[in-house]
């Protein structure tokens, strides 16, 4: 899996120049102990690494992706698609993705 996907506990450790803003403060939430649904993070560098990458690239961030939703699927016993679903939240906070966008508070 190309490392740039962090589960919320993960992520803890790391900055808001890798997760953005709003995954960084989940990843915080998390470390408080806030009653914050399971998920995971994709990095600022997988997003600018997939905007002039190669299909291989491409390629292999689908299937770290897959990888990670699969993961998520085991922990939550939920599964994408199934009968009980896996619902997700996808949301972009990063500066390099959405240049100008205000902070948010959660």
């Amino acid at each position: 899996m190309i490392k740039g996907y962090y589960t919320f506990k993960e992520g803890s450790a790391l900055g808001k120049d890798i997760l953005g803003g709003k995954g960084k403060n989940i990843c915080e939430m998390v470390s408080l102990g806030f009653p914050v649904p399971d998920g995971f993070v994709v990095s600022t560098e997988v997003f600018k690494s997939y905007q002039n990458s190669t299909p291989e690239f491409k390629a292999a961030h689908l299937q770290a992706l897959k990888t990670s939703i699969e993961a998520l699927e085991e922990r939550t016993g939920k599964q994408f698609g199934g009968a009980v679903p896996l619902l997700v939240s996808v949301r972009s906070g990063a500066p390099v993705s959405m240049p100008g966008m205000m902070d948010t508070i959660l």
